[in-house]
Order: structure tokens, then sequence, then C-alpha cells
């Protein structure tokens, strides 16, 4: 892989801390006020990283809904930013066939969701046999594809563990 051109980048983002279930049906669940705190170090450090994706997917759920309103608190006017009810739930499958949709002019993805999902795309993408994310955490990969349509098992190379 030393040799091919690293074109695309994808952020997986799980979720922040959440409360727990109490009487609300799981996607529902609100961040946890350690969830809310977590995710707005992260947004700093984010920040001053000059992180910027250009396209978000973002679960439906309650708690990714309010992990991105306080990971960015101001969507830049060239981000677009996408609720996925698929992602809720979802399987490798699923996950793949959102990126795959991807337009090739977008460079950085960030994708918000849950476990195991979350955790299973970034071993998938990385050829990893197990990543296992913590509520909070960030991954981030740059991909040796330059177009969303090709990305498939061991086309990511893991950039860091936030």
């Amino acid at each position: 892989m030393a040799d091919q051109i690293l074109k695309k980048r994808l952020s997986i983002l799980r979720h922040g801390e959440a409360l727990g279930k109490g009487l609300n049906l799981d996607i529902g669940r609100k961040l946890s006020p350690r969830g809310k705190k977590q995710i707005t170090l992260l947004g700093e450090e984010l920040k001053a990283a000059n992180f910027s994706p250009e396209l978000i997917l973002c679960s439906s759920a309650e708690r990714t809904k309010q992990t991105l309103k306080y990971l960015i608190p101001i969507v830049k006017e060239k981000q677009v930013v996408r609720f996925e009810e698929v992602i809720y739930e979802a399987t490798l499958d699923d996950l793949l066939e959102l990126l795959l949709q991807v337009d090739a002019g977008v460079s950085h993805v960030l994708l918000v969701g849950h476990n195991p999902s979350v955790s299973t795309l970034a071993a998938y993408l990385a050829h990893e046999n197990f990543i296992g994310m913590s509520p909070g955490q960030l991954i981030q990969l740059d991909l040796t594809v330059d177009d969303w349509r090709w990305i498939s098992k061991g086309t990511g190379i893991i950039l860091n563990h936030a």
C-alpha cells in the first residue's frame, strides 16, 4: 500500500456515552453529561486540527444527533449533513452501501453511528480482526482509493484512535 496514493479519508465516530434506556425507546436515548463533555472536548481537538469533513453521515438516533451537535456546533457552509435511518442498527453491508454511494468528488466523510457496526466497519476497512470502539471514540482512516465505489476490505490505513 505504500506506493498507492491516498485519496479519501473516512472518519468513524461512535456516539458519546449515553444515558440508560429507562422508559424511552433505545433510539431516543440522549447523551449523558459525561458524553456531552467528552464530545465537546473531542470537538475542540478536531477544530484545532482543522477537521473539516465535506459530508457527514449521521444516524437518526437522538444520541448521534446530539454527538454531532456537540462535536461540530456550527456546520460549515461547505459541509453536507445527512441523517440516515439505516445507520441505526446497521450491518456492515448497510454502512458499506452508504459509503459506496458517496460522490467521487467528496474527499472526507464523517460517519457518526453505533456499535457494533462502526467497529466492524473500521476493522473491515483496515483488515484487522477486531476493533472495539468505545463511546465517543473517533477512528480516522486514509483510504487507498480515488472513488468511494472502490472501498473494500483492507483499503483503509488507520491514522489514529482518538
